[in-house]
């Protein structure tokens, strides 16, 4: 071991890289919601309110409607605790699209469609995402 410290410098800075790491990881996603925030509240000004809300109501549930689709076709591959956490998850999401904050709803979304996955490779039916470029490879 150096007179210094050297083993533990080291260790110190891996830790500090992986500190970095987590807090430019948290910037980005942070600035990348900024971003959409401000990309959706600029042409507010300009839009009808009432149309700004059915737009992000569209929105939100266009997110929705494939992972809800896969969830279907994939109850009989879940658990009873995932099947549960799948009617709770669509229920939330459906609520928050049409009458709360379509935000939770999409965010809701993109967590029902990680579940479809997790169930997707544990079957082993996964179906290609994107059959069209696959199909013109």
């Amino acid at each position: 071991m150096e007179p210094d410290g050297g083993a533990d410098q080291g260790a110190g800075v891996d830790h500090a890289r992986r500190t970095l790491t987590e807090e430019t990881m948290r910037l980005r996603r942070w600035m990348l919601g900024a971003g959409v925030a401000g990309a959706i509240a600029a042409p507010a000004f300009a839009c009808d309110p009432e149309e700004m809300n059915a737009h992000l109501t569209a929105v939100c549930e266009a997110a929705l409607a494939e992972p809800a689709a896969l969830l279907d076709a994939l109850r009989g591959h879940a658990t009873e605790t995932e099947r549960a956490a799948i009617t709770r998850g669509l229920a939330a999401a459906r609520e928050a699209c049409a009458h709360g904050d379509p935000l939770i709803g999409a965010r809701e979304a993109a967590r029902l469609a990680r579940l479809a996955g997790r169930l997707e490779a544990r079957a082993g039916v996964a179906a290609p995402i994107w059959p069209a470029q696959e199909a013109a490879r």
